[in-house]
């Protein structure tokens, strides 16, 4: 009995443990997406000031920052119940 009740025991630890790494790989994932929207923005300002790139790379740079808060507020609203 003393056995099994230290194997329940580790499985729980364990998942507790692996609870927190799943929240901090979100957070992880949170902070990129909007590292990389920030990003693209900053590209999108030098794309528009170079001659030579013209309106085209500032535009793909600012459709790329779209997409990135886009798929962070999707993850966003889909792990807002994990936190708790």
């Amino acid at each position: 009995l003393r056995i099994e009740w230290c194997k329940a025991h580790a499985r729980a630890h364990h998942w507790r443990e692996e609870c927190k790494l799943v929240k901090a790989d979100m957070q992880c994932v949170r902070c990129t997406l909007e590292h990389n929207a920030i990003l693209w923005l900053s590209r999108a300002e030098k794309g528009e000031a170079s001659i030579n790139a013209g309106e085209g790379a500032g535009a793909y740079a600012r459709r790329q920052a779209a997409i990135c808060t886009a798929i962070k507020a999707g993850f966003e609203q889909k792990w807002q119940y994990v936190e708790e």
